[in-house]
């Protein structure tokens, strides 16, 4: 992660010792993400540029979030203490999401260790670093559907939407996945009670250091004393294009069904067509330097 940079990243990333959000963070994520993006999809949707925020009274949702400088003018209400029962993100979304998430690691795992290989496990789970996740994120919480995040609101507002269950076919699938990894006995229950769980509450010790989080200094996540960022020189760009249409030339020359390799070909050369684009760009740079040289020589000077 130290190479890359945290604002490419498909996530809000923020550190915290203890992956707790602090209060600083909360409320730089009001200012500076969750207005912003309101205000674009207001501005998409033609609707008035104004906002209404429901939340739990937890600990690091700061109580003057309506009175800080914002793009657009936000509405902030706090649930009523104590009714975990009925919060939003607990009717469904967040369980439907781990499931995804679950069902995704488990098919890179047995694809990993071909199934039976113990050894390949642990290097599996060894390999598996931030950035694997953050990706897994980003594929499944696209997965999500809209009738998923409607059936959010059944308990404040009922009218709005039905019930919305976790699908069984996925917890199954988990379940044979779980088996096939040979990972012991699992069973639907327990499959369910993994993605139902919300974790544990803090205790007081918890929340007195969470508050005194929120008066330090928060921590640095930007890419300023980080190690340098990575770089798509001109010759790997060039080499890795070059494997791609190599593959993809194999693939073709040997796929009995002509239709199949030639819409993979497609739909593969297109994905990496950015690459194409930078690589041209690299080269366009290059030229402009090489002319501005040939037309502006340097030349040497002598001082007594």
């Amino acid at each position: 992660m130290r190479d890359i940079s945290k604002s490419s990243l498909p996530v809000i990333w923020k550190a915290n010792r203890k992956a707790w959000i602090t209060r600083d963070i909360f409320t730089e994520w009001f200012t500076d993400h969750f207005c912003p993006s309101v205000q674009r999809y207001c501005q998409r949707k033609g609707l008035k540029e104004k906002a209404l925020l429901i939340m739990d009274n937890a600990p690091s949702h700061p109580t003057n979030l309506a009175e800080l400088p914002t793009c657009i003018p936000v509405e902030v209400l706090f649930l009523p203490p104590n009714t975990s029962l009925i919060q939003p993100m607990d009717q469904g979304v967040i369980a439907t999401f781990k499931a995804y998430y679950l069902r995704r690691t488990f098919h890179q795992l047995i694809e990993h260790t071909d199934h039976v290989d113990k050894q390949s496990m642990l290097d599996f789970w060894k390999q598996y670093h931030i950035m694997k996740a953050v990706s897994n994120i980003d594929f499944f919480w696209k997965e999500v559907t809209q009738q998923c995040l409607w059936a959010v609101w059944k308990k404040i507002w009922p009218e709005l939407c039905e019930d919305v269950q976790l699908s069984e076919p996925i917890i199954a699938e988990i379940v044979d996945l779980v088996t096939t990894a040979g990972l012991g006995d699992t069973d639907a229950q327990d499959i369910e009670q993994l993605v139902q769980a919300s974790g544990e509450s803090l205790n007081n010790e918890d929340l007195e250091e969470l508050a005194e989080q929120g008066t330090q200094k928060p921590q640095d996540t930007s890419d300023s004393d980080t190690e340098p960022l990575k770089e798509l020189s001109s010759e790997l760009l060039n080499r890795a294009l070059h494997q791609i249409n190599d593959i993809m030339d194999e693939l073709v020359a040997n796929d009995p069904d002509a239709t199949r390799s030639r819409n993979a070909r497609c739909i593969v050369l297109g994905g990496v067509s950015c690459y194409r684009q930078l690589l041209d760009s690299h080269k366009k740079h290059r030229q402009m330097t090489l002319d501005q040289f040939e037309k502006h020589p340097g030349t040497s000077t002598s001082t007594i």
